[in-house]
């Protein structure tokens, strides 16, 4: 199992299925996951799972309730996303219309919370949507999300 990220430690305060503080049968299917996850790697996707740490694994363990299948198939599809939508590529995607689009749809990171975790705000009740996709397209903004949040998610 990989080593603790900073996000790790922050949320191990005594927090059941939280790295720190997870039960016998939940280490058991953290190590279960972990092996068949690499397991997958190795004979289908060939990714870089390096990006991963055990607060990533406990996530999809925690969405699944611990339940190893099905924490397994969500992780699957994630990577199978990660690999079409191009994620590991995203940071050469350009987006000139930023400015123009965040005059109509004001959005962005807004310092940090108590806990330490990023703010994120939108101003969707004034955004004006009917400029913003003269601007943009909906494939773009996604695209434009996605980069954001791959900076964020490699930032912490």
């Amino acid at each position: 199992v990989s080593t603790q990220s900073t996000w790790d430690i922050m949320e191990t305060a005594n927090k059941d299925g939280y790295f720190g503080s997870l039960k016998p049968a939940q280490e058991k299917s953290l190590h279960e996951f972990v092996t068949q996850i690499e397991k997958l790697n190795a004979e289908q996707w060939k990714y870089d799972l390096s990006q991963f740490d055990t607060y990533d694994h406990l996530r999809f363990l925690r969405a699944r309730k611990f339940n190893t299948t099905k924490a397994v198939e969500m992780f699957s599809n994630y990577i199978k996303w990660r690999i079409e939508f191009g994620v590991d590529q995203i940071y050469h995607f350009k987006y000139p219309e930023k400015e123009a689009v965040n005059a109509v749809y004001p959005h962005g990171h807004h310092k940090i919370d108590k806990e330490g975790k990023p703010i994120y705000i939108e101003r969707i009740g004034i955004t004006n949507i009917d400029v913003l996709f003269k601007k943009t397209n909906k494939e773009r903004i996604n695209r434009f999300y996605v980069r954001e949040q791959e900076k964020q998610r490699n930032q912490i």
